[in-house]
């Protein structure tokens, strides 16, 4: 399990990002978030912040983040949080392990080798991950909920875990894991405890309950690239497509987060998605240092010209470099004639 990162009460920047908190807050309301590698779609309250992952990241288990954003929605000010996780089952062709879905062939066979290399445990279940974790005090052993309502049947994991966050240092974490052919994927909540051997209040219970029994299977569907929207104008090559394809994908169903493209940036902004009207001043803001990124840009490679590839400056030659003993100046010296009486001092 990541650590939690956040604090209420400082505040928490990103580019393009708008105002700091306001107060008091709207009344906590409910939406769908889908998940679509995990095949799961599920309800959340309005105060929870979907974050993005780190660009670039695939895991290999960990797919989604939420984040409680007021201070009246945390404990003591301290953060709760909800992620999302993926287990691949393991195949002989892979070796025994488990390869992250989705994962290009490239990647996968670099994974493969590292987890080798190295002896990395892969889990290809829920409760082999969860036994791998260190300072946890199990409470409820995966009892099996059958489905109802329309929602997914699950197993319903309840543990205390000593992770250092919050009042006492305790979390108190509830997960709904759900069985799909090829994967398992856990909706994990962990919500700081005032009391190291404690529950959480009622508040928390409840919000917890609705959101554990709250899953549903998603239908994933591809869509294409819309080349004529003007966001995506410079995407003009097959690598820039590709690069734009991914951080579409990394903001995917993210309220509040958006992005366009420049001659030779991607940029992704965000704005308080619960205050609809900050939009376009956020994308204004984000424009205003892009193209203040495409200036330094090209005062740099007028500077220090690109190579062939077009990605770096040309580096100098080789033979022109000092090596590790930097280069040697003055006369040479003359091994074999006596030092002076002054050299002797």
């Amino acid at each position: 399990m990541a650590s939690m990162t956040r604090r209420i009460g400082a505040l928490f920047l990103v580019v393009g990002a708008a105002g700091g908190f306001a107060a008091p807050a709207a009344a906590q309301d409910w939406r769908t978030e889908a998940v679509p590698e995990a095949r799961i779609e599920i309800t959340a309250p309005s105060r929870l912040e979907r974050l993005p992952m780190r660009y670039g990241e695939t895991g290999p288990y960990h797919r989604a983040r939420f984040m409680s954003k007021d201070l009246q929605d945390t404990v003591r000010g301290y953060a709760w949080q909800t992620d999302v996780y993926i287990f691949p089952k393991k195949s002989a062709d892979d070796g025994g392990i488990a390869i992250p879905k989705g994962m290009p062939p490239e990647a996968a066979k670099e994974f493969k080798a590292a987890m080798a290399q190295f002896g990395a445990k892969s889990y290809a279940s829920f409760k082999a991950w969860l036994d791998a974790q260190k300072k946890v005090e199990i409470i409820q052993d995966g009892k099996a909920m059958r489905a109802k309502n329309g929602k997914l049947a699950y197993e319903h994991w309840v543990w205390r875990y000593e992770n250092g966050w919050g009042p006492t240092g305790v979390c108190w974490c509830e997960a709904a894991v759900y069985d799909f052919d090829g994967q398992q994927s856990a909706l994990v909540i962990e919500i700081p405890l005032e009391k190291a051997d404690g529950k959480p209040k009622s508040k928390w219970k409840n919000i917890i309950s609705k959101m554990i029994r709250s899953g549903d299977e998603y239908e994933v569907t591809e869509a294409a690239l819309d080349t004529s929207d003007k966001r995506f104008q410079y995407a003009d090559t097959p690598a820039k497509k590709a690069a734009l394809e991914k951080a579409m994908a990394n903001i995917a169903n993210l309220d509040g987060w958006d992005l366009f493209t420049q001659p030779n940036y991607i940029v992704l902004y965000s704005w308080d998605f619960e205050k609809s009207d900050q939009a376009n001043k956020a994308k204004k803001l984000a424009e205003f240092y892009a193209e203040r990124l495409e200036k330094m840009r090209e005062l740099y490679t007028t500077l220090y010209p690109l190579d062939a590839t077009g990605t770096k400056a040309v580096w100098p030659d080789p033979a022109t470099i000092p090596d590790l003993g930097g280069p040697i100046t003055g006369a040479k010296a003359n091994k074999d004639k006596p030092l002076s009486p002054e050299e002797k001092e």
